[in-house]
């Protein structure tokens, strides 16, 4: 009986999320819930100047703050820049 009861729930919880509408915040529990959300992929590498790429996470953010930020130079300051 119990198994029963706990596979009515199972079935009415998924039916209840199918016929949800799409903006149903119950419908992104049940993708978690079942293992079918998709994972969000997360770019670890860049392709350098030199045209090779970085080789993880940690390379990457140091060539980041290295090459794609602009340096911080008092001496290129404007004077709204330097009154702060």
């Amino acid at each position: 009986m119990h198994k029963l009861l706990i596979k009515k729930n199972t079935n009415y919880g998924k039916k209840f999320c199918t016929l949800a509408p799409a903006n149903n915040p119950w419908n992104e529990i049940y993708r978690i819930a079942t293992g079918k959300r998709k994972q969000i992929e997360l770019t670890t590498t860049l392709r350098k100047k030199d045209r090779t790429m970085t080789k993880d996470l940690q390379e990457t953010i140091k060539y980041t703050l290295e090459n794609i930020t602009p340096e911080d130079n008092q001496n290129n300051d404007n004077a709204t820049h330097k009154q702060i």
